[in-house]
């Protein structure tokens, strides 16, 4: 089976702490399961890892980034491209003292850069610890009437591939939301596509060509591990997403 992960922002400026609490949770995830990008085969018979980041906050660069390195542990990291700056000049206490949620906001995101640059994408791309994944291109709901998604799905695509010179096989649905119909058309751009769910997967495609991910937040901030009864309970959850067609 397969547990993907799934993170945002991770600096609390108040709580320097809580990247200790990260790189320990981290740390146990290498030590005992395998971690894993999309489409790795996964071995048999032992429970295995996938660390998905959404948003490409600044912070994901600054924080996560270095403990990659450190840990020699890859993640994916979903984009949205629309708020991403060539470079910047801004130093790192500007950059990370917006309140989270209000990064997207105008002009927040062009006056105080709180989302990794291209240059920086661009350096953990070429890593290789860092796979890129499409979080569409203006971090909309999909499901919305009025989206072009041919353009969120395909520009957001081509603008990654021309700006990293790497592969792009992931979208990550912004806000969970998706429907089957949808999820075909992504499908014709991207061999994996990723909701929340709240569940594990039997593999990178499971039934409905979707994979679900578990919110990794209660995990790694109240410095708890994965035990043997998460692995129970989202199993289970697996089970019930596929009866249910979710």
């Amino acid at each position: 089976m397969l547990a993907v992960l799934m993170f945002h922002q991770v600096n609390d400026v108040n709580q320097p702490q809580v990247l200790k609490k990260l790189e320990r949770f981290l740390a146990y995830l290498a030590s005992n399961h395998p971690i894993l990008l999309p489409g790795a085969p996964q071995p048999k018979h032992k429970l295995s890892f996938c660390l998905t980041f959404d948003d490409a906050y600044y912070d994901f660069y600054h924080c996560v980034y270095p403990l990659l390195k450190k840990l020699n542990i890859p993640a994916v990291l979903g984009v949205p491209v629309k708020y991403i700056q060539a470079t910047t000049t801004l130093d790192t206490t500007q950059r990370l003292s917006i309140a989270h949620g209000k990064e997207m906001d105008e002009p927040t995101h062009q006056t105080h850069a709180p989302f990794c640059t291209w240059d920086e994408l661009k350096e953990m791309a070429d890593s290789g610890l860092v796979a890129m994944a499409s979080h569409s291109y203006t971090h909309c709901n999909v499901t919305d009437d009025g989206i072009d998604l041919q353009y969120e799905l395909a520009a957001s695509k081509q603008a990654l591939q021309e700006h990293l010179h790497c592969d792009v096989n992931t979208f990550i649905y912004p806000y969970g939301k998706y429907s089957t119909d949808i999820n075909q058309q992504v499908a014709a751009h991207y061999p994996y596509q990723m909701r929340i769910g709240g569940a594990l997967n039997k593999n990178w495609h499971n039934n409905k060509n979707v994979i679900y991910r578990v919110n990794a937040d209660p995990f790694w901030q109240n410095d708890r591990r994965w035990q043997a009864s998460d692995t129970l309970k989202y199993y289970l959850k697996y089970l019930s997403n596929i009866v249910r067609g979710k």
